[in-house]
């Protein structure tokens, strides 16, 4: 009964609990206002550290009787308000709520969507509140401290490959400068294969999935390097064979060319990436380019 989207809340759907007397579950808490910062933010990590839900605010449990519909006042603070109140570490991201009028009434009802992190655990800032919370049908519990680390371990992990990532583009950026760099009628056997960025992009996909700029920007480096990859091959095929001396020069330096001509967009194309992952989450590369060193 509860959805999975937070488009597909309406009026008819939150009565309908109200009336089964359904105002907590695993998925979804009903509020009658904003509660202090403690139980905000437990509540947000319940959910962020489990299989996420929502929170409905404006409907008033009334204990024995049930839940009923009460409504707030419209206010547009109100998220900002509520995110205020999220005092967790790694932070949580709410994004802007569904407000659905209550028919015949000005007030409103305001649902929040908080999602499964790809950040978890987190845990309360308050150091009398620093405890790990996950949700248990309709309850805060408390995670187990195998249930903690298997997550840390789990989140370190794709960190761990999205650095990896991050020094594999490099070090093809690099590739690309020391080929730009070779005397005329020369050439370095590399190649330029995708694989690194292939299994990455998979096993770290529900850490940049909500990157959508990140996402376009490999998806963009595979292909050149792919292209790139397959115009080593034929140099390398050309330069096998008995051809003169004059033609390998020829192709060797224009192979140089579409290098020089390549270098400058997969660099921007890799720092988007890096830009990205070192503002989301602080991953630094220990490789440092060359071009940039000497710039210095």
């Amino acid at each position: 009964m509860v959805p999975e989207k937070l488009e597909d809340w309406n009026y008819a759907l939150i009565e309908q609990l109200c009336q089964a007397g359904h105002g907590e579950s695993d998925r979804h808490d009903f509020k009658l206002s904003l509660q202090d910062p403690n139980g905000t933010t437990k509540l947000c990590c319940a959910f962020a550290n489990t299989w996420g839900g929502f929170i409905i605010y404006g409907v008033k449990d009334q204990n024995r009787t049930g839940f009923s519909i009460e409504g707030l006042e419209a206010n547009k603070e109100f998220a900002g308000e509520l995110r205020s109140k999220i005092r967790a570490e790694p932070q949580i991201e709410v994004v802007d709520p569904k407000i659905i009028q209550i028919p015949n009434s000005a007030k409103v009802l305001y649902v929040f969507q908080i999602s499964r992190s790809t950040r978890r655990p987190h845990l309360p800032l308050e150091a009398d509140q620093r405890m790990f919370w996950k949700r248990v049908n309709s309850a805060c519990e408390r995670m187990s401290l195998e249930e903690v680390r298997n997550q840390m371990l789990a989140y370190e992990e794709k960190i761990e490959k999205l650095t990896l990532l991050v020094i594999d583009l490099q070090h093809k950026v690099q590739t690309l400068i020391d080929e730009s760099k070779v005397k005329d009628g020369s050439y370095l056997n590399v190649s330029y294969d995708c694989a690194t960025i292939n299994q990455i992009i998979v096993e770290a996909y529900s850490l940049i999935k909500d990157e959508p700029q990140l996402i376009a920007a490999l998806y963009g480096l595979k292909k050149v390097f792919e292209e790139a990859d397959l115009d080593k091959q034929s140099l390398l095929q050309l330069m096998s064979l008995s051809y003169t001396s004059d033609t390998k020069l020829n192709a060797s330096n224009s192979y140089k060319n579409r290098v020089l001509t390549r270098l400058q967009d997969t660099k921007a194309k890799v720092k988007i990436v890096t830009d990205i992952l070192e503002t989301k989450f602080k991953i630094k590369s220990p490789f440092y380019i060359e071009e940039e060193i000497a710039s210095r």
